[in-house]
Parts: structure tokens; C-alpha cells; sequence
């Protein structure tokens, strides 16, 4: 009788992946380890990744004067692309850098506070409209949150886009204001939120008369409703143009 041999099969498929040394770490790794190098016969770095990376971040700290000063030169040089390469890196890691700016803030609140006062004033000098406008809407969110108001998203964006739905007239007389306020539809003292579906512009006047009516109520919350998705279609819109323009800019 014949007898038919197979051969053994390797223990697992790892067994089978060609592998590499690392001259760095002199540990033998699997090519995937390796970063891709042009160069080299085999096609691949002679470091594995993780010593790369380790060395690059040796050289990053052994020359981080000189890679400074070369930041400084580009960001002069080319200051568009820097403001753009700027704002895409925020959008990207915006958690990232406000922990990085809280902990800054946090050990020179002093010096934090001047720069925060200048640049108030020079914006207010540039722009007193626009600057009154942030400023209430900010005094508004201070309001809601201490009297812990059931909901606080509304952002200055989503105020600044509900303004320009209304062409800055005020949602009750129609009467174009240079300065329009915040009405909460359901009150503070109704245990109203602070969003946008329960916020009319309305100038100083309109405001102060129509205070906490139940009667209106129905119909002003269907109102706000409908501007809410206006508005954050505006918002979504205005978010994706300058996101395009900011990758155009980097390009």
C-alpha cells in the first residue's frame, strides 16, 4: 500500500513573513515593521519603525533651536500658507490644542489676561458692531449657565448667521437695529434653554414688552424652529466652503 506524506504546515502564517534585522536594535522583525526607503536594495529602511521614530524624536530634541528658527523663517516667508496650515491643523486636533492652551493660560494668567485685554481692545477698535454683538451673546451664556439653564449650545456663529437671516431687523416690529438682543422665547425664569430653537433676534424695545406672554409662545417656538434649520444649513454650508478654501490655500 502506498503511503502519502504531506508536508507540515507552519504553525501560523506569521512563520511564513519574510524578516528583517534592525541595525539600530539588532532585534530581527517582519518587513511590515519597516518604513519604505527608495534607496536601499531591498526597498526598505535599515531601521524598524520604532527606532526610527525614536531617533527622530532624538534629533527633533537634540535641534529643536534650530528647527524653531526655521519655523519662524517659513511662517514669515509665507504667511498665507501658514495661517492656513494653522487652521487646518485646529480643526483637526481641537482638543489638542485647547488642553495645550488651557495649560499655558494656566501658568501665565497674568500675562494671559494682558494679551486677552489688548486684543480685546484692538478688536473693538476695529470692529465696535461686531464686538458688541460677541459680547452680549457672551454675557447671555454666562447668564444661562448660572442660572443652569436646561440646555447652552448656542454659538456665536449660529447668532451671527440668525442675524443676517432677519437682515438685522428685529423679529417682532421688523425695524432694521444695529444692535439686536436675544430674546428667549421661553424665559430664563421658565426654565428656558439657551439654543437656537428658542432664540429671536429682537431690538431693546420689543424685547422688554413682550417678556414672559404664554400666549405667543406656541407660535414664536414654531417660528424659531423653522429659522433653526435655515440657520444651521447656513452653518453647515459656510463650515464646508471654508474647509475647501483652507485646503486650496494649503495645496
Amino acid at each position: 500500500m502506498a503511503v502519502l506524506y504531506s508536508t507540515p504546515e507552519p504553525e501560523s502564517l506569521e512563520d511564513t513573513d519574510p524578516k528583517k534585522r534592525c541595525t539600530m536594535c539588532r532585534e530581527e522583525r517582519d518587513v511590515r515593521c519597516f518604513y519604505k526607503h527608495k534607496e536601499k536594495k531591498d526597498g526598505l529602511s535599515s531601521y524598524c519603525k520604532a527606532c526610527a521614530k525614536a531617533r527622530c524624536r532624538a534629533w527633533r530634541q537634540k535641534n529643536a533651536e534650530y528647527l524653531l528658527q526655521k519655523n519662524r523663517r517659513w511662517r514669515k516667508e509665507r504667511p498665507e500658507n501658514a495661517r492656513a496650515s494653522t487652521r487646518k491643523y485646529g480643526k483637526t486636533h481641537r482638543e489638542q490644542g485647547l488642553a495645550r492652551t488651557r495649560r499655558w493660560r494656566a501658568k501665565n494668567v497674568e500675562h494671559a489676561a494682558v494679551l486677552s485685554r489688548r486684543s480685546q481692545l484692538a478688536w473693538k477698535k476695529k470692529a465696535p458692531q461686531a464686538f458688541a454683538a460677541y459680547y452680549a451673546a457672551s454675557k447671555q451664556r454666562y447668564r444661562a449657565r448660572k442660572i443652569t439653564a436646561p440646555v447652552v449650545d448656542f454659538t456665536t456663529t449660529e447668532w451671527k448667521f440668525l442675524r443676517e437671516l432677519y437682515d438685522h431687523c428685529c423679529a417682532y416690529c421688523g425695524k432694521p437695529q444695529a444692535c439686536l438682543t436675544q430674546d428667549h422665547v421661553v424665559s430664563f425664569l421658565q426654565k428656558g434653554p439657551h439654543t437656537l430653537t428658542n432664540i429671536l433676534p429682537a431690538c431693546r424695545s420689543c424685547n422688554s414688552k413682550k417678556g414672559a406672554n404664554k400666549f405667543i409662545i406656541p407660535h414664536l417656538l414654531a417660528t424659531a424652529n423653522g429659522k433653526a434649520r435655515e440657520v444651521r444649513a447656513f452653518v453647515l454650508r459656510s463650515a464646508d466652503s471654508e474647509e475647501r478654501n483652507c485646503d486650496d490655500s494649503a495645496c
